[in-house]
């Protein structure tokens, strides 16, 4: 199993009628998206710092773009694509994503 440390799992999603590369997040990974929701949880917290936080772990070249870059996406676009990493990498299941747009 060595040789797998570090290895990427990716694939490519719609996002704005163009594709993406989206990597399943680590372990570690995750466990900084949990850091990123409990900063988001406080009264004074930006949303948008979880939307970007999401897509720069999970999103191959989010993290070259600057923070007004992001001000520039559909948020509704945003929000499907952090769906997506969260889906492929297990923290969120199939079924909740359909249950929510219902």
């Amino acid at each position: 199993m060595k040789h797998l440390v570090g290895k990427d799992v990716s694939k490519e999603v719609s996002f704005m009628g163009d594709k993406v590369t989206i990597t399943k997040l680590s372990a570690g990974r995750i466990m900084e998206v949990q850091e990123l929701v409990k900063k988001n949880a406080k009264k004074d917290a930006d949303p948008m710092d979880l939307v970007r936080g999401v897509l720069v772990l999970g999103v191959t070249g989010a993290a070259d773009l600057a923070p007004e870059d992001f001000l520039t996406f559909p948020l509704d676009e945003m929000n499907d694509l952090v769906d997506a990493v969260l889906r492929y990498s297990g923290l969120k299941a199939d079924n909740e994503a359909a249950d929510e747009g219902n």
